[in-house]
């Protein structure tokens, strides 16, 4: 099931927008850090809530900018300028 490219009025546009997205939000998604299983469009709404956030944190400590964070955001946080400014030694993109 694909969306059409072109549309010739917005009521059609958005009848086929929110029939994609309504048969997209019932996939199912597994939370591994949970280890429950539930509806796609659930998602944003379960890494949110507290149980989600109490078992899935996991800290990481960048000695560089002496700062914790979760260990999801390490890449993102390498990536900052913020981290670069500080020239670390165990990037290869520091200069």
């Amino acid at each position: 099931m694909g969306r059409p490219q072109r549309y010739i009025t917005d009521e059609e546009r958005y009848k086929a927008s929110n029939e994609y997205h309504r048969v997209y939000g019932k996939q199912p998604w597994k939370c591994e850090s949970c280890d429950i299983e539930l509806p796609y469009s659930s998602k944003a709404r379960h890494l949110k809530s507290k149980k989600h956030l109490k078992t899935s944190y996991e800290p990481w400590k960048c000695d560089i900018c002496e700062i914790e964070i979760h260990i999801d955001n390490k890449a993102n946080h390498l990536q900052t300028k913020k981290h670069k400014r500080k020239e670390c030694p165990t990037c290869s993109e520091s200069d």
